[in-house]
């Protein structure tokens, strides 16, 4: 008895699909079937038996064609491909990549074929899809991502930018024991700093460490800068040691000392000029008066004189010899 052959049903596709919808310009679509029966399978006239996917490039709209085969008959199925163009990130990038704490920095961006455009700092995500620019003040190390949505309102890019801040160079105290000295004399300079990538004094100081004391002696006045450079800036203060020159005694002037004088002077004697101080009396006629009653002997009657002053005055002389010994 001869066997009778069954015969085969035709192929079956039950699916053919991307798995999604528009395509991007560029970007790898992956094209998926499903189908039975089938022993040969063609897509775009390329044998792909034996899968079930493929990834496909397409570089404009297009229609793909899936044939399948077998010995009772074929199959064909079309998938119609719409191809959006790529999203891209033209632009994106800082005015400083580095900066110290409490600056400012500006971020620029350029996009095209996007939907959205989103810009995160970690914390917060800001919307920035009508902005080309941002601007902020920061005080730590913070990595800004800029995400752009495709017009596919799936695909997303992305690109990162790293904003270091670094600390500002800060001089805690730059200060003298002395700020008058002798030229003789020796001051000490006192520094503490922070941040610094390197400290200097000049004057013959030179490099020293972040904190510290040195004694100086100028020979004028002089000033002294202490430079303190940071990763990115330099501060600088300054002080100012002035010389008060040593005195020298070319000469020394010491007063006589006060004695009281005492001066014995023996007596002085005066000899007084010999002045005749007598009186001569002119000779007078007088015609004496007749009188008549009392009856008076004219003879009898002595005349009186007032003493005249001494025209030499004694007392001042003597005053006036006294005082002149004196001298």
């Amino acid at each position: 008895m001869n066997a009778i052959k069954k015969q085969m049903s035709p192929p079956v596709i039950i699916a053919f699909q991307a798995e999604k919808q528009p395509a991007l310009l560029g970007y790898s679509l992956k094209i998926r079937w499903e189908v039975e029966r089938a022993r040969t399978i063609l897509l775009n006239g390329k044998d792909v038996s034996g899968t079930n996917e493929k990834d496909f490039f397409p570089t404009k709209d297009e229609k793909l064609k899936l044939r399948v085969s077998n010995s009772s008959g074929t199959a064909e199925k079309e998938l119609t491909i719409k191809v959006l163009p790529a999203p891209a990130i033209n632009i994106f990038n800082a005015d400083k990549t580095k900066i110290e704490a409490g600056s400012s920095i500006v971020l620029k961006w350029n996009v095209s074929e996007v939907s959205k455009v989103a810009l995160t700092d970690g914390i917060q995500i800001i919307d920035v899809k009508n902005r080309t620019e941002h601007t902020a003040t920061l005080w730590k190390t913070i990595n800004y991502k800029l995400t752009a949505t495709a017009l596919d309102n799936v695909t997303t890019i992305e690109k990162e930018i790293e904003i270091k801040v670094l600390p500002k160079p800060e001089i805690i105290f730059f200060e003298t024991d002395k700020e008058v000295i002798f030229d003789c004399e020796e001051a000490t300079l006192k520094w503490q700093v922070k941040n610094a990538k390197s400290v200097e004094i000049n004057n013959g100081v030179g490099e020293v460490n972040s904190k510290g004391k040195i004694q100086v002696k100028p020979a004028t006045n002089t000033k002294y800068t202490i430079t303190v450079k940071g990763e990115l800036s330099t501060v600088t203060k300054e002080l100012t040691i002035s010389i008060f020159p040593t005195p020298i005694i070319e000469s020394l002037l010491v007063p006589l000392p006060d004695f009281e004088s005492r001066i014995n002077l023996n007596p002085i004697v005066i000899n007084p000029p010999q002045i005749n101080v007598s009186i001569n009396m002119p000779e007078f006629n007088l015609n004496p008066p007749q009188f008549t009653e009392p009856d008076i002997d004219l003879q009898k009657i002595k005349p009186m004189y007032k003493n005249k002053s001494s025209i030499f005055n004694f007392s001042k002389i003597y005053e006036y010899v006294k005082r002149k010994s004196r001298v």
